[in-house]
């Protein structure tokens, strides 16, 4: 049997087959994993030497929209995109739903459990803003202004897609 050597770790080995260059499957995946060409950049080449960050700045320098610098916007940005895409796919009958619109609506007070919300709160915080479905998407409500409330986040979590008397049994 003929001998090689392994191009990354340098361990001799038995060749299986002629054209074998890596004595094992994890010296492959290491020794194939090819790199961002950007000086301290260590995250897996995407295209033309760069990772995908790097490429999509190279690519779009005028937009920031991969990585913006404000990250309440960006989650605002996607949790409308969410919105919309399950609205479409549940019902026509839905309406682009503003959380701080809800809020101003309801004066900042949870629907569930009637305490004040603070607005001001980011997202993993329990007691931060969420809206809340009375008659939840999953079960037929619509999205709409009718049919939301501001909630904590925490509250509307526990309530989870139960509607009508159900929520009762969390208040009691």
């Amino acid at each position: 049997m003929k001998q090689g050597t392994c191009a990354h770790c340098r361990a001799p080995f038995s060749l299986t087959r002629s054209d074998q260059r890596f004595c094992s499957t994890r010296c492959s995946n290491a020794g194939n994993t090819r790199r961002c060409e950007r000086e301290g950049c260590n995250r897996p080449h995407r295209a033309k030497g760069l990772c995908n960050r790097h490429y999509k700045d190279e690519r779009y320098p005028d937009q920031a929209y991969a990585f913006p610098d404000d990250p309440e916007a960006k989650r605002k940005r996607d949790l409308a995109k969410a919105k919309r895409r399950r609205a479409a796919q549940r019902r026509s009958d839905a309406e682009d739903v503003d959380r701080d619109r809800v809020g101003e609506r309801d004066g900042w007070r949870c629907g569930i459990c009637h305490r004040k919300v603070n607005r001001r709160r980011a997202y993993p915080d329990p007691l931060s803003p969420s809206l809340d479905h009375v008659v939840p998407i999953s079960r037929g409500g619509p999205h709409t202004y009718a049919n939301t409330r501001i909630t904590h986040l925490r509250c509307n979590l526990e309530r989870g897609n139960r509607g009508g008397n159900e929520q009762l049994a969390l208040l009691g």
